[in-house]
């Protein structure tokens, strides 16, 4: 009987949904040939092309399409874009829920979540030759 209350209350401790943080291989196998539409507090914030060779190309909602590439550094994703001084790092977590990334060092409430996935390239206005 005690084993059987012991079971009952690891498993009610147990978390909802399991969560991984990517490294670089699981996140270069986990969004390799996507583009991902995200959002922040319940609102379109962007979306991302993950092309080959590491390189990717962001686009903030009604901006212009930046090139840049992506690396992994220690437990953290980073990504240099050619319009920005240095480079951006997140966690990326793949959870139950979907794919959420994180500002290394931020708050969850803060995380991008996302919207959609498609194999589809970014739209990107005028000519742009990354896509």
């Amino acid at each position: 009987m005690t084993i059987r209350l012991l079971i009952l209350c690891l498993l009610a401790a147990a978390p909802a949904g399991a969560e991984t943080l990517l490294d670089g291989p699981g996140f270069a196998a986990r969004v390799s040939g996507k583009t991902i539409h995200f959002d922040r507090w319940g609102e379109v914030y962007g979306a991302e092309q993950y092309v080959p060779d590491r390189r990717v190309i962001w686009r903030f909602e009604g901006e212009a399409c930046q090139p840049g590439r992506w690396y992994p550094q220690g437990d953290a994703i980073c990504f240099v874009y050619d319009d920005q001084p240095g480079p951006i790092c997140w966690s990326v977590i793949d959870a139950a829920d979907g794919l959420r990334v994180r500002i290394v060092g931020d708050l969850p409430e803060n995380d991008l979540t996302v919207r959609r996935e498609t194999t589809a390239p970014l739209a990107c206005p005028g000519e742009f030759l990354g896509s």
